[in-house]
């Protein structure tokens, strides 16, 4: 809470502002709520078992950067530049060249998840609220759900033996 209220000053948007408008629009229009993410205990877990060793230290030392203050040479974050597509794709990119497969679980398969339980919805009509980076994804699996992984698929998590840090490591990420 005081990492997303620190975030939400910064910005001058308050932390879950963005839900109280989907209970808006959805009271408004009638349309009942659905909370389709996946699990963030099995993504973090999946990112962490599809991560390399030289991955997992790169994003550990980053991790401990931001948050001790070691990286003070990043720029400010423009929000309003981070509406412009264009902006939000070459940052997309970034991360995606930065951190493959944080990447290709944060971002690629919660895009197959997130369009895979929409699809599973009931009703005919729904509002999702997605981050900006999901949204291309997103609509891509919906306009060609063949391609779509089966959901069992993506919320399996391989059972890694060995490295009793790792559990750690989880537990520390919402604490920081």
């Amino acid at each position: 809470d005081l990492f997303q209220s620190k975030i939400g000053a910064d910005v001058d948007v308050a932390p879950g502002s963005e839900m109280i408008g989907a209970i808006e629009a959805s009271e408004d229009l009638q349309i009942p709520i659905a909370l389709i993410d996946r699990d963030i205990t099995t993504t973090l877990q999946r990112a962490l078992n599809k991560m390399g060793f030289m991955e997992k230290a790169k994003f550990m030392f980053g991790l401990v950067s931001s948050v001790f203050g070691f990286d003070d040479d990043t720029d400010e974050i423009d929000i309003e530049e981070l509406k412009n597509p264009e902006t939000l794709d070459d940052l997309m990119e970034m991360f995606k060249d930065e951190t493959p497969s944080i990447y290709e679980v944060l971002v690629h398969e919660r895009d197959a998840y997130l369009a895979g339980k929409i699809m599973q919805l009931p009703q005919d009509h729904v509002i999702a609220v997605v981050g900006a980076g999901h949204k291309p994804g997103i609509e891509k699996y919906l306009d060609n759900p063949e391609t779509l992984p089966k959901l069992e698929d993506l919320e399996k998590i391989a059972d890694k033996k060995g490295i009793p840090w790792l559990k750690i490591f989880l537990a520390l990420i919402p604490i920081l």
